[in-house]
């Protein structure tokens, strides 16, 4: 909404400043995951609450020269704070219920539905479903410099865990290489309780490029947002591709796991790299 001058500068401002970029980055997660929340009615009166802040706040005068934004009047930016504040409110209170954020109150492993310091007030549900929708949905308009951003960033209700905990966990604690790839080399490596599972994140990167994979048990299944996966094949791999023309990321196993690749730029003798690392370290593995 920006013009085109304003655009360009901000833009590349966005390049050099890491925490304007880290807060572009949530912003564009929260709008993502905003899209996938059901509609809502307003809660009786709050035009009206908005309005009189219109009255109340006095108005700022601009400085000459200062940036166009700074120069909005102030009951309008107070406006636009309050509808975004209530926004981001429902946004998170929806994340808060569906598990992707963690309450400050809430220990890291208690599962959904178990009262902490108190009686059990709903039956836990085991998960069996785990929805890379939220991680993907950013991906999809990114540039390079972003998507390494992106990809690379902590996933909601993940946590970083020892790394050979972490390799255990994902099957490879057996792979002498620790990269599938030749020139990357593993990043973070993180994970999340999804019901009685457990979901591990590992984060490779070489340079300002990065690709991500999740594993979990074959009983726990991934689910995609508003994408959908197609079948196909990579030299000879057969696998599942996320139906999107912007990323290249695909799901794949082997014995009691199974994975998902999430990509931006990987090409295919990367892809059927990476896949065949993952297949021989958990080809042994029972079947689920």
């Amino acid at each position: 909404m920006l013009p085109p001058q304003e655009s360009a500068r901000v833009s590349e401002h966005l390049k050099d400043c890491e925490s304007c970029s880290k807060e572009y980055d949530e912003v564009r997660f929260g709008a993502a995951l905003a899209r996938h929340l059901a509609r809502a009615s307003a809660p009786e009166g709050l035009w009206s609450s908005i309005e009189r802040r219109w009255e109340e706040t006095p108005v700022v005068s601009s400085a000459k020269g200062q940036p166009f934004w700074l120069a909005i009047r102030r009951p309008r930016l107070a406006a636009a704070g309050v509808v975004l504040a209530l926004g981001l409110g429902v946004v998170a209170a929806t994340l808060r219920r569906i598990g992707l954020l963690h309450r400050a109150d809430r220990p890291s492993g208690v599962a959904m539905g178990t009262s902490v310091g108190g009686p059990r007030t709903t039956p836990a549900v085991t998960s069996t479903q785990f929805d890379l929708g939220a991680y993907l949905e950013p991906l999809r308009a990114a540039s390079p410099e972003q998507s390494y951003r992106l990809i690379s960033a902590v996933s909601p209700g993940f946590v970083t865990l020892d790394k050979q905990e972490a390799l255990r966990n994902a099957g490879l604690s057996a792979l002498q290489k620790e990269s599938p790839l030749p020139g990357y080399r593993l990043l973070a490596y993180r994970a999340s309780k999804v019901g009685e599972s457990r979901v591990v994140q590992l984060v490779y990167g070489k340079g300002n490029e990065a690709f991500s994979v999740f594993v979990a048990p074959r009983q726990l299944r991934f689910s995609y947002g508003k994408e959908t996966c197609v079948v196909a094949k990579v030299l000879g791999i057969r696998c599942q591709k996320v139906d999107c023309p912007f990323q290249k990321s695909y799901v794949f196993g082997e014995g009691r796991f199974h994975c998902a690749l999430v990509s931006k730029w990987l090409s295919t003798d990367q892809v059927a790299a990476v896949m065949r690392y993952f297949i021989s370290a958990h080809k042994g593995s029972e079947e689920g």
